[in-house]
């Protein structure tokens, strides 16, 4: 989003050549000052080493490392800055990813446009397509700049997401559809029965789930169900459903469950010791006692939807959930914890 400052002096630029001089020191100063207000003034000076050292690192563009010499004497918000190397540091690590049903280890171009495609509502995917239409349109047949501010953004962000690395969810290219909510309202000027149509047929389709947002999937993918055929991750399992978990468990008085948990809750503030058994995911070897595959023995299994591609582990653990992969959950809790009954599972079956 850094990248996008660059636009509004651009703007100014094209439209008051004459002021341009004025306007932008301005606009860099009320950007400036804003964004250490945003961070409550916790600003501090860089040492000359520091930056030197950035200067180094493969990591960070060297871009932004010539640019922030100016923080040797102007202050920089402390989590501003600190979040931007982290934020390179995340990229560059180009962890291994998860989409239609195939663990990748590059980067995939069509992630995110196909997260939109199987996130986005029905409704609302059909306002926006037309809202970037009728802008492109406008565009070229009245050369006005305004079209191109909220064309360009969204586009340039969706873009550069799909050529890094961090593809872990929509969630990261969330701010580009504020752009899409903007153009939209060029829709309703020009047809406003089909704009609220359209709306309508989003908010019903959602509200359908609610209140499990996190794991919407919509008509094309044919809902939560088969969220997990696309996508995971964030898209689908943030750790969200052990609450859901434990509503199913009481519904069904379940004898206790052999819980393989993905996210930063913890199973203890639903469950106690005697309602579950830890069977916790391969992320070393120590968790991983010598297996490469879990050997289910017979119980009841709630799994993570996360878990189950295995993109997570090493290489020699990403089959470890393979037997339940292409099983049919007995139920689900909330959508992204899945519910596997195998007490009529033979021991010696398990490991087949």
């Amino acid at each position: 989003m850094i990248l996008l400052v660059g636009i509004a002096p651009i703007l100014l630029l094209v439209r008051a050549p004459k002021r341009f001089l004025v306007y932008c020191p301005a606009f860099v100063a009320a950007l400036y000052l804003g964004l250490c207000t945003a961070y409550l003034w916790d600003v501090r000076v860089l040492h000359p080493v520091e930056i030197v050292h950035k200067f180094a690192d493969p990591k960070v563009p060297w871009l932004f490392t010539v640019v922030g010499q100016i923080f040797q004497w102007l202050p920089v918000p402390r989590y501003f800055w600190e979040g931007c190397v982290g934020l390179f540091w995340s990229a560059a690590e180009r962890p291994p990813i998860y989409s239609w049903g195939v663990v990748r280890h590059t980067a995939d171009p069509l992630y995110f446009l196909g997260a939109l495609v199987l996130k986005v509502p029905v409704g609302c995917q059909v306002l926006f397509v037309t809202a970037t239409g009728l802008a492109v349109w406008q565009m070229v047949r009245r050369r006005e700049a305004l079209w191109f501010f909220l064309l360009f953004p969204p586009l340039l962000y969706i873009g550069l997401a799909s050529l890094s690395g961090h593809q872990l969810g929509i969630r990261l290219i969330l701010p580009a559809l504020p752009f899409a909510a903007l153009l939209a309202g060029a829709v309703y000027l020009h047809w406003r029965r089909f704009a609220m149509l359209a709306v309508a047929a989003g908010a019903v389709e959602t509200m359908i789930y609610y209140p499990n947002g996190i794991a919407f999937f919509n008509a094309w993918a044919g809902g939560p169900a088969h969220g997990a055929t696309y996508l995971a991750d964030s898209n689908l399992d943030w750790g969200q459903d052990l609450k859901s978990l434990r509503r199913w468990a009481e519904a069904n008085q379940m004898p206790p469950l052999r819980l393989a948990y993905f996210g930063a809750d913890t199973p203890w503030r639903y469950f106690t010791d005697k309602e579950i058994v830890s069977t916790p995911p391969p992320w070393n070897a120590a968790l991983a006692k010598g297996k490469t595959a879990l050997e289910p023995e017979p119980g009841i299994y709630a799994i993570s939807a996360s878990l189950l591609p295995g993109h997570f582990f090493a290489p020699q653990y990403q089959d470890y959930y393979k037997h339940f992969r292409d099983r049919q959950p007995t139920a689900r809790a909330g959508w992204s914890i899945l519910i596997y009954d195998l007490r009529s599972q033979s021991p010696a079956r398990a490991g087949d």
